[in-house]
């Protein structure tokens, strides 16, 4: 049996995911196992706020802002700060679920994604170059919390041929494979955070297929922030309050094509939804005069 420690934030970048997981053998296995024969319990889960002047900071940094030494210098000093936050919050889940951190066998950390390039673009002469990047580094989590920590998951799916996103299909796959022989049918899981990914189990052959599907939150909470200067549509009122806009709603799916139709594996990032998105959106609102709640309608239908 084993304690294990999970930590991520989202493209959303609203605070610290934390959980503590228990992780023992399914009964009656023999000394072979994979990960199909293992049974997770959740012990713990918290999500620990960025203090506001952290996010702030984020959203600057993923936006190119120049800090007191320029963007290095930012990049270098997040990537430590994230690390002790993310310590902070490891250490707070293990201690409400009544434990400590001698218990814990392991901590993996996604840490906070603030770029990432997954299609291969040249990179000096000869040289062509896929990437990710993400802060709190593991290094500062396992100083902090004296536990062996695992991370950088996403530079080394890249590395290995994948887009380093999702990362989700692989635990995706432990579930679905225990339920699949009962329905026998196509196993599939949505999740929609900032951007959307999907999993599917097909049948028969018991093929793993995920990828990134669209944007999720990640154009909503842009355009809540520009609108009405909040971080996202809370309980999606502000949603359900407004009509979609069918001409919005084409041009979005048709300036998405281009991804939809391409064949997996693929995966987006927030760098894929900035400044053009905003600005066709602008378009559409002075020449069809749209209210702002029609726009953040149009987005969650899209």
């Amino acid at each position: 049996m084993a304690l294990v420690v999970g930590l991520i934030s989202g493209t959303s970048m609203d605070g610290i995911d934390a959980c503590l997981v228990e992780i023992r053998p399914s009964p009656n296995t023999d000394e072979t196992i994979d990960e199909h024969d293992l049974e997770m319990r959740l012990l713990q889960f918290l999500t620990k706020p960025y203090p506001p002047a952290v996010r702030e900071g984020l959203v600057r940094l993923c936006s190119g802002g120049e800090g007191e030494r320029g963007v290095l210098g930012d990049v270098c000093r997040y990537n430590y700060l994230l690390g002790q936050l993310f310590a902070e919050a490891a250490d707070e889940v293990v201690t409400r679920a009544g434990h400590s951190m001698s218990d814990i066998t392991a901590i993996g950390s996604h840490g906070q994604t603030v770029c990432h390039l997954p299609q291969p673009r040249p990179l000096l002469h000869g040289y062509s170059v896929s990437s990710s990047l993400q802060l709190a580094d593991p290094g500062v989590i396992a100083g902090r919390c004296g536990v062996t920590t695992v991370g950088d998951f996403r530079v080394a799916d890249i590395a290995l041929g994948g887009q380093g996103a999702p990362l989700i299909p692989y635990l995706d796959k432990t579930i679905l494979q225990k339920h699949h022989t009962k329905t026998g049918g196509v196993g599939m899981l949505l999740n929609i955070g900032g951007i959307s990914n999907i999993t599917a189990l097909l049948p028969v052959s018991q093929e793993l297929i995920g990828f990134d599907c669209g944007p999720g939150n990640v154009l909503i909470d842009s355009m809540m922030k520009k609108l009405y200067g909040v971080e996202f549509d809370k309980d999606g009122l502000m949603a359900l309050s407004g009509c979609v806009n069918q001409r919005l709603l084409d041009a979005l799916v048709m300036k998405t094509r281009d991804y939809t139709d391409r064949e997996p594996p693929k995966s987006l990032g927030k760098e894929e939804f900035g400044e053009d998105y905003e600005e066709l959106i602008s378009a559409h609102r002075t020449d069809g005069g749209l209210m702002s709640q029609d726009i953040i309608a149009t987005l969650t239908d899209c």
